[in-house]
């Protein structure tokens, strides 16, 4: 059982907390799911029940019910409830619980397992084996396949590996020819029959492993495919429609384990869908062994809902009115009212001109004392400084944690380091080092799980800490270091004292794995909020840009000033922080009249950048007659796009102070 165990950790994240209590914490990213994939949970749950039975029993069947979605960044509680203990038959009953509420619950029944006088199954459909070559001639079919090759790279994690299976015969399959293929009878779209056949496996040696690890991979598995085949006659268009992808949901599944098999070895995967009725469709699945072996059958009902469009699509044009205070100083980091900093009408007086031609007409000596000036030798040596940094070697790759990262630029590190390809770093105190020796060695004594400061917001498993550049001088110069691997325009690599950084982590049980991080001055007099910010390549397109934005949004409205990050901004800095821009004050929208201050109340952000996101999206307008500004946005852009990668905020699970000096 101690094996099982660990193999369930390994595989599935399944960490046992009691008796017959289980967490999870980390979740597979499933396609455009907005919630865990429920193979996962299937499996989680199974995984569960399992380590509560013991092993001379083995599952027969399960019936379950997905009852909410799972959210990514919470953890999910498995409660096992033990229902029986028989001689032949044992039963659990688990709830998987995420935030105190029930979002799947299963029942599964388990045998000791039994010979009877005989057996007997239907024959495995015909199809090509899993290394013949399909010849896919119609464009509709290979936009198909290419979706489900898109869709399973989400499945890199669970070690699954899915070919797209042929009948040898494909009359005996109802138009499985036409399966993928646009065709009009009679002027009318054809329906696609809902029927699959997929070979998988897990890319994974499991001839030494017990038998239940191949059962929970296989719950796993059974739960792909079956929304993508039961919506295939509705995909290419109906009554002349056009229909937008549509949206499936697993209701409940059941699955029943006929006999053992191996899931490290291709298994074929049939699919089909006898009925699709009041937005719930029926599927019924079967997996056989390449012998030809009925060893499961899966059944599942998922709701399917759509939307559809008309060819012309019409928006509306929404107007909202905003008032200016001529009174405001919100020009030129809020000190010059509107009037004050016009310039409109002004022209040099007699007095500028003859000022101005006295300093052309100056001698080169006159201008300023020499003195306030570097001399030749100085700005020499300067340039000869820069020269030989540009020409560092570059470290091509650094082994970071579990991950090794092929760096973008050059970083200043010492010259004995900068020398080697591959540097390796620790993920905790980000010591840097030449050899795996040497950072094997530095593994086992580095005490540090979490950066040197004070943990200030954790939501989930993320946390962010806050790290003073003073008193933990040596991990913020080496952070900095880290970051100007992947910064082309980054400067500060030493002088780190007078710096604030707030290190971005994911907290997975062993340790805070650093993410990405932003730098603040402790004391800015212009106001910025953010100095430097950047993510590891390995951490991107996880929305952990923006929620380091919005973070430093909060920290300003805490300290109640505005905030803007510091000036001049990289291209994709300014696209990333414009897209923030944007969305927070498409929330502050609806149709009232608002002012630029009260915008900047409530979202932080300085009136400067406010007004020059308005015009870079050809929204703000100045009414002159009126004498005021008019946002005119499309009705569509008054809300913020759904990004499932923008992480939001929760402003009550910060716990901090401003900065006293």
């Amino acid at each position: 059982m101690e094996q099982i165990k660990k193999d369930f950790e390994k595989y599935f994240y399944l960490e046992q907390k009691g008796e017959d209590l289980f967490t999870s914490t980390d979740f597979w990213k499933f396609g455009g799911s907005r919630g865990i994939f429920g193979g996962q949970i299937v499996s989680q749950t199974l995984a569960a029940a399992i380590l509560t039975v013991d092993p001379s029993y083995h599952i027969h069947s399960l019936h379950s019910y997905f009852l909410l979605a799972g959210k990514y960044d919470k953890l999910i509680d498995f409660h096992v409830e033990r229902t029986r203990d028989g001689r032949s038959f044992a039963s659990r009953i688990v709830s998987a619980k995420q935030e105190g509420k029930i979002i799947f619950k299963m029942i599964c029944s388990f045998q000791k397992e039994e010979e009877f006088l005989t057996e007997h199954q239907f024959e495995m459909p015909k199809v090509y084996p899993e290394d013949h070559p399909i010849k896919m001639k119609m464009k509709d079919r290979n936009t198909f396949l290419n979706y489900i090759h898109q869709e399973i790279l989400f499945y890199n994690q669970a070690k699954m590996i899915l070919k797209p299976a042929a009948p040898i015969d494909p009359e005996a399959f109802e138009s499985f020819e036409n399966i993928n293929q646009k065709l009009t009878v009679d002027g009318k779209p054809r329906i696609r029959p809902p029927h699959t056949f997929n070979w998988v496996k897990i890319d994974e040696d499991l001839s030494k492993k017990p038998s239940q690890i191949n059962t929970v991979f296989l719950a796993c598995i059974s739960d792909f495919c079956l929304t993508v085949t039961n919506l295939l006659p509705y995909t290419t268009g109906y009554n002349n429609q056009k229909i937008d992808r549509p949206m499936g949901v697993s209701l409940d599944h059941s699955i029943w384990f006929h006999k053992r098999f191996r899931i490290d070895d291709w298994v074929l995967f049939e699919v089909e869908s006898p009925i699709m009725a009041k937005s719930r469709g029926f599927l019924n699945g079967k997996f056989y062994s390449k012998d030809g072996t009925h060893v499961a059958t899966i059944t599942q009902e998922n709701l399917s809902r759509t939307k559809v469009f008309d060819d012309d699509l019409n928006f509306k044009i929404k107007k909202i009115h905003l008032t200016l205070d001529e009174n405001s100083r919100i020009f030129f980091n809020n000190t010059l009212t509107r009037s004050e900093a016009s310039t409109k009408g002004l022209e040099p007086n007699t007095t500028d001109i003859e000022l101005f031609n006295k300093i052309k007409s100056a001698k080169p000596n006159e201008k300023l004392p020499i003195e306030n000036f570097p001399t030749n030798k100085h700005l020499k040596s300067l340039e000869q400084s820069h020269d030989s940094s540009q020409k560092l070697p570059k470290i091509e790759c650094i082994y970071l944690g579990k991950h090794i990262i092929r760096t973008w630029y050059t970083s200043p590190y010492p010259e004995e380091y900068s020398s080697s390809k591959l540097l390796y770093i620790c993920e905790y105190c980000l010591k840097y080092m030449k050899s795996m020796y040497t950072f094997k060695r530095h593994y086992e004594k580095c005490g540090i799980r979490h950066p040197p400061g004070d943990e200030i917001y954790r939501d989930g498993k993320i946390s962010i800490f806050e790290v003073d550049g003073r008193s933990s001088k040596v991990y913020c110069q080496n952070l900095c270091l880290l970051g100007k691997m992947f910064l082309d325009t980054k400067t500060l690599y030493y002088d780190v004292e007078p710096f604030l950084f707030y290190v971005l982590c994911e907290f997975d049980g062993i340790g805070y794995h650093i993410s990405g991080y932003f730098s603040k001055e402790k004391r800015s007099v212009n106001g910025y909020n953010l100095s430097c910010i950047a993510v590891l390549p390995t951490c991107q397109r996880k929305g952990y840009g923006k929620l380091l934005i919005d973070f430093s949004y909060l920290l300003s409205k805490k300290e109640g000033v505005y905030g803007t990050p510091e000036k001049p901004l990289s291209d994709l800095g300014l696209l990333s922080y414009r897209s923030y821009w944007k969305t927070k004050i498409s929330l502050c929208l609806n149709g009232e009249p608002i002012s630029i201050n009260e915008i900047s109340k409530e979202t932080a952000i300085s009136p400067d950048d406010i007004i020059s996101t308005l015009q870079s999206i050809d929204a703000l307008f100045f009414n002159e007659t009126k004498n005021e500004f008019e946002i005119k946005f499309l009705a569509d852009n008054t809300k913020p796009k759904n990004d499932n990668n923008f992480i939001q905020i929760n402003p009550k699970l910060l716990r901090w102070t401003p900065l006293v000096t």
